[in-house]
């Protein structure tokens, strides 16, 4: 679960020993501090705990910031070796703050004080060293008076949690362990987009353990991340018809590397398109005819998503012969019939029962009155809801002409 949040923190450690140097380190003693007792509740997850205590606003701060309070919210269990407001307070303030301003290195270091598993002062006192969801182990030494973890004391166990247990610390802990160097991606390169899935190859510069493939929307929002062996990944999931932006970065010995250049896909619609869908259905043939002689195939087959009101052959068949003769002769005229039956986005019937009106791609308004069906500009809909990859359509018993 949590391989995908292993990042690198030998930087952090630099940034933070380098920190310790100064005389704000030199007077940090590993002796116990005095601070309000947490009220035990363990109707209360970890995060809530450290609220209620009043003596963790830095490490709260940290932890929203590198994106762990949902984590450190959910079910567990987790072990937390939670640094007080007066642990944080002995690293200098410009060290603190160029911290907090990186949140894959502050993650790195907060993941560095949580454990797997729910692990008491009792549990502590078998064990010499625990792994920590940061990849690292930290040192264990339990003496008759105390138990130290790395080179912080505990100094208030065992507060129960709803998802876990709480031990407060006197010291922030640093990565102790020489890390591997992260290993690095080139060469990203798409090599077959399907409506709902993706090949990608790359190369590595460094040998590497293995990949992390994350997924973003081209408005940056997260779709998925796959975990792979290989340089070949068939990423699957995604969404005909969407736009998609792919990284890749590499993980050696439990350091990851600086995710790849972004690369832009766009999946297809694939088969089942909104002209497919008229195709399947022999009560269309007009309107397919009309749509090739308006030059619209291409419209309704790689572009979407639209809400087409499909009028039927009977549709067509209220209009008199000449009508028709001399939309089939306009092309220009018949185009503009044609959008005014389109809308931009899906409108399925469940929205058209709640709607008033609706634009069409041209800016045109058309009235819907769904008082008993549903009729759109005086046309009903007596065939709802033909849904393909990049709309809908329904079928209209009436051509909309104005």
């Amino acid at each position: 679960m949590f391989q995908s949040l292993i990042l690198s923190c030998a930087s952090v450690a630099m940034m933070l020993f380098a920190s310790f140097s100064t005389p704000a380190f030199a007077q940090v003693e590993p002796t116990p501090t005095p601070i309000p007792s947490l009220p035990p509740s363990a109707e209360q997850n970890i995060i809530q705990n450290l609220q209620t205590a009043g003596t963790y606003t830095t490490l709260l701060a940290a932890i929203d910031t590198a994106g762990l309070t949902e984590t450190l919210s959910g079910n567990g269990p987790y072990t937390l070796f939670a640094p007080t407001d007066e642990a944080f307070s002995a690293i200098p303030a410009d060290t603190l703050n160029a911290l907090l301003a990186n949140q894959e290195q502050l993650q790195a270091l907060l993941l560095y004080h949580v454990l797997g598993g729910e692990y008491t002062s009792t549990d502590m006192r078998s064990q010499d060293s625990l792994k920590t969801l940061q990849g690292q182990t930290i040192a264990i030494t339990v003496t008759e008076s105390s138990i130290m973890v790395n080179d912080a004391m505990i100094i208030e166990g065992d507060i129960d949690s709803s998802n876990g247990v709480i031990h407060s610390i006197n010291a922030v802990l640093l990565p102790t362990e020489e890390m591997a160097a992260p290993a690095q991606v080139t060469n990203v390169q798409v090599k077959n987009v399907y409506p709902k899935k993706v090949d990608i190859t790359f190369d590595e510069v460094i040998n590497a353990d293995f990949y992390q493939v994350r997924v973003q929307t081209a408005k940056g929002k997260f779709v998925k991340r796959k975990i792979s062996l290989d340089t070949t990944v068939t990423l699957r999931g995604l969404k005909p018809g969407r736009n998609y932006v792919l990284y890749v970065r590499a993980n050696n010995e439990g350091v990851f590397g600086t995710y790849s250049e972004g690369v832009q896909i766009q999946t297809p619609y694939g088969k089942n398109t909104l002209i497919r869908r008229l195709q399947l259905n022999d009560r269309f043939t007009i309107l397919l005819k009309a749509i090739d002689t308006a030059g619209m195939n291409d419209l309704l087959t790689t572009t979407g998503q639209y809400t087409l009101f499909a009028p039927t052959n009977a549709a067509f068949g209220k209009l008199s012969d000449e009508q028709l003769d001399a939309l089939f002769d306009d092309p220009n005229r018949l185009k503009e019939i044609l959008r005014n039956h389109l809308v931009k986005g899906r409108l399925p019937i469940g929205t058209m029962l709640r709607t008033r009106s609706v634009e069409t791609v041209d800016g045109e308004v058309m009235t819907v009155d769904n008082s008993q069906l549903v009729t759109i500009s005086g046309a009903l809909i007596i065939r709802p809801n033909m849904r393909a990859n990049n709309g809908i359509a329904h079928g209209i018993d009436t051509v909309i002409m104005d």
